[in-house]
């Protein structure tokens, strides 16, 4: 998460970028990115303040049959809560990014 609000603070998705699974890198741009998190920047949404949060977990972190590694969770942010679910894939000895989904709900 701190990746992804460090791009948000500066504006576009290009520092984010390096942090995915080369597979996802391999299918998208950051010109993609950007258009995927427009809203965000749009609304000038600011996130760095949840790197003195301990995000809660919604659920166990779950691996499925296809090896997709799945943390869910929440920082609960005033006056939006910021949920987010993120999927990671093994990639030589490290987990990856390979799916964001973060809400201010």
């Amino acid at each position: 998460m701190h990746d992804f609000a460090l791009a948000l603070e500066q504006g576009n998705m290009e520092s984010f970028y390096p942090t995915l699974s080369a597979l996802w890198r391999s299918q998208t741009s950051v010109e993609e990115l950007n258009h995927a998190f427009s809203i965000f920047f749009e609304k000038e949404i600011q996130l760095l303040m949840i790197d003195a949060m301990q995000p809660k977990f919604d659920a166990e972190a779950s691996i499925d049959e296809n090896g997709v590694l799945t943390i869910e969770g929440r920082y609960d942010t005033s006056p939006s809560v910021v949920h987010f679910s993120h999927r990671y894939i093994l990639e030589g000895t490290d987990w990856r990014l390979i799916g964001i989904n973060v809400q201010l709900k």
